[in-house]
């Protein structure tokens, strides 16, 4: 006979949730890090409404031009620009300063490393010809109604410039170079003010 103070268990009594430890996600590594970081540099560059170039050319082009431009950079100049970040070697690595010097710590970021995600933001792919000059140019040559994104400009000069990771209509003019980066809201310490990549 069960007494007054034994509780009654029925089936409606929920058992105490299992508190399961959450997984470390672990970095992304190799190939998937250098295809994530391709994508985050093309979208922060041309491929989102808030990248770099969209904030300097939408308002002027319109949104159908830039819709345009940015379709053309996609069908003619993505996959040159993603082979940069996924070489076969999976080894990226600072090219020196713009005049030539070599960079003065050999930076070589191997994408396989388990810190590979933590150092890659060490590494900016320059324009050699400043992207800020470039949009200057392209929007004083455009006319006052353009017809095209292009208008006033030479279509295949003006991609070169921007997406230079190729030797094109004149030499290749981006190249990676070490630069102070945040990652994850923290400044990377790698010996300041030595960086190859400047303004």
């Amino acid at each position: 006979m069960r007494s007054a103070a034994e509780p009654v268990l029925t089936s409606r009594m929920a058992a105490p949730p299992l508190k399961r430890k959450l997984a470390k996600r672990k970095p992304l590594c190799g190939r998937k890090l250098g295809q994530r970081l391709v994508q985050t540099r093309w979208n922060s560059f041309v491929g989102s409404p808030s990248s770099r170039l969209a904030k300097m050319m939408l308002p002027r082009l319109g949104k159908h031009l830039w819709d345009t431009f940015v379709t053309h950079a996609k069908q003619h100049y993505w996959q040159a620009y993603r082979s940069v970040f996924t070489p076969p070697s999976l080894v990226l690595e600072c090219s020196g300063t713009v005049d030539g010097t070599p960079c003065p710590h050999a930076l070589r970021i191997d994408l396989g490393a388990p810190d590979a995600h933590r150092m890659s933001g060490l590494l900016h792919l320059d324009h050699e010809r400043k992207v800020r000059e470039t949009c200057r140019v392209w929007l004083e040559n455009l006319p006052p109604l353009p017809r095209t994104w292009h208008d006033g400009s030479d279509r295949e000069d003006l991609c070169h410039a921007l997406f230079g990771v190729r030797d094109g209509v004149g030499p290749r003019c981006m190249w990676f170079r070490c630069s102070a980066r945040r990652v994850r809201g923290e400044w990377l310490p790698y010996a300041a003010h030595t960086f190859c990549h400047s303004e």
